[in-house]
């Protein structure tokens, strides 16, 4: 342990001094002609041999990824995401559901043996400091006073996830499959932002999970103020009466009812226009567009520009209803068929 007074005083012997560094992470350094014998000096050497070996045989292993505490109390409300490093032990946040709770700071505060307030850490998250211990005894420990998980904090003061690497809370070689809960880490920075939550609010509640969650809606709903619901509202009840005032154009046009009222008084070509405008009714009666007209090629003409006339007047005025419509469409058939009996004459004297 970097901080373990027993175990500093062995280095020192071999000749090994122990420096920290600011990211939180620990560089070992010999020196052969401090150390206390000859002896001492080669056993040093052989300690540093392994040390280098476990460091590059652990940077081989898998990497797990950054994991996440979400302070969801009040007034944080799961805005604040704290950057966590995972432990090689305990319960795998990715692979099982979050764990939430209420935190505790544990007495001592660096978990490494009996906690004497196990009462306040019991169905919580506890939060103990770095150092003096291994990780999993720390886990052992806060485990066995009834806690639900726990939080690492960095005891390098001004340590930070912005500026360090990942950082992953080794075991301490030993079987761990008997830590059930999930442990992560905090540097100190991150750290010191529940530590003031909990001195400010004394309740603190937060998510323990491999990635942030989404904020709960009917917390945000409970911060927003009414008023801002009101013009949503508002503005929807407009909406709503257009699509009224849509779908009641969409039922009946002035042609259709018009049409529908006279149905009489359609001719071939009529019909043709009517099956233009309204589509269903070109569906609800196919055989329509296909009667035999019985005038001659003239008079098909002849209607055909009536039928456009008639169009033309009734865009023009179509508040004009259909039976006054009626008298002119009469009277000018009647012209035209006087017309048509003069050609007809004609033709005969020539021949």
């Amino acid at each position: 342990m970097a901080t373990n007074p027993e175990h500093l005083e062995i280095l020192k012997k071999m000749g090994v001094s122990l420096i920290h560094l600011k990211d939180g992470r620990v560089q070992l350094v010999q020196h052969a002609i401090q150390a206390a014998s000859s002896i001492d000096a080669e056993d040093g050497l052989r300690f540093m041999q392994e040390m280098i070996e476990l460091s590059s045989q652990q940077q081989k292993e898998q990497q797990l990824p950054p994991r996440a505490v979400q302070i969801i109390s009040h007034p944080f409300f799961g805005r604040v995401v704290l950057t966590a490093g995972p432990a090689q032990f305990g319960l795998d946040l990715s692979k099982h559901k979050e764990t939430r709770g209420f935190v505790a700071s544990s007495k001592p505060y660096n978990g490494c043996s009996e906690l004497t307030n196990p009462e306040a850490v019991m169905g919580k998250i506890a939060l103990i400091q770095r150092g003096q211990c291994m990780f999993a005894e720390k886990a052992r420990n806060i485990q066995n006073a009834g806690a639900i998980g726990g939080i690492v904090i960095d005891d390098n003061e001004g340590s930070s996830s912005d500026t360090a690497p990942l950082f992953q809370m080794a075991g301490d070689g030993k079987d761990t499959d008997d830590i059930k809960i999930p442990m992560l880490f905090l540097f100190s920075k991150e750290g010191s932002i529940i530590l003031d939550a909990l001195r400010d609010y004394e309740e603190v509640e937060v998510l323990l999970s491999d990635k942030a969650k989404d904020r709960d809606p009917e917390t945000e709903n409970e911060e927003q103020p009414s008023s801002e619901h009101d013009p949503q509202n508002q503005s929807a009840e407009p909406m709503t009466s257009n699509s009224q005032e849509v779908d009641l154009a969409d039922q009946e046009s002035p042609e259709e009812s018009s049409l529908n009222s006279h149905p009489e008084l359609l001719s071939p070509a009529d019909t043709d226009n009517a099956a233009s405008v309204s589509p269903s009714e070109q569906n609800s009666n196919p055989t329509e567009n296909h009667e035999p007209t019985s005038l001659d090629g003239e008079c098909t003409d002849l209607d055909n520009q009536l039928q456009e006339q008639s169009e033309t007047e009734e865009d023009s005025n179509p508040n004009v209803s259909w039976g006054k419509k009626v008298q002119p469409i009469d009277s000018i058939l009647a012209d035209w068929n006087e017309d048509i009996e003069a050609f007809e004459m004609m033709e005969k004297d020539e021949l």
